[in-house]
């Protein structure tokens, strides 16, 4: 196994120690894993590529990725620092939907207002309002709502 690591804002990492574990081991069977392997560069090519990295506002930790040997000869093991913002981007939209989708469910189906759903998930998933405000999320979640309600409950 050849070791990668992936840098991420902290509650991101959380959230895909609790779904994945660490080291995790993308894998073209799951959403995440065919994303990941999918970004894989050989070295020969990643440096064919001259990116500008831009800081991002959250500070970003190391997050380890596994790469089997047959995937490193068929694929690579390089991810360069745009395509990690791209993951970051990815990751974040996929806890946001996972979330979202939660609390119009919960709302819908058990009556558990949104703010006490998106509350106990991010307390599951053990991510702190420093971490992640709890603001930031409902400003987000007020916004997509009315989509989601839509296409999950079809009104």
């Amino acid at each position: 196994m050849i070791n990668i690591t992936l840098q991420l804002p902290l509650y991101l990492i959380k959230y895909m120690r609790t779904l994945y574990s660490e080291p995790y081991e993308p894998k073209a069977e799951d959403e995440m894993g065919i994303y990941i392997l999918n970004i894989l560069q050989r070295k020969t090519q990643a440096g064919e590529y001259q990116y500008r990295y831009r800081s991002s506002k959250a500070p970003l930790h190391p997050y380890t990725l596994s790469i089997a040997i047959s995937c490193y000869n068929k694929r690579g093991n390089i991810i360069p620092p745009m395509q990690n913002a791209l993951i970051v981007k990815f990751v974040d939209s996929h806890f946001r939907k996972e979330l979202f989708r939660t609390a119009v469910m919960n709302n819908y189906y058990y009556r558990i207002p949104y703010k006490i759903s998106i509350l106990n998930t991010l307390q599951a998933y053990d991510i702190a309002d420093s971490e992640l405000s709890y603001d930031t999320i409902r400003k987000d979640f007020n916004r997509k709502k009315t989509a989601i309600e839509k296409r999950l409950l079809k009104q």
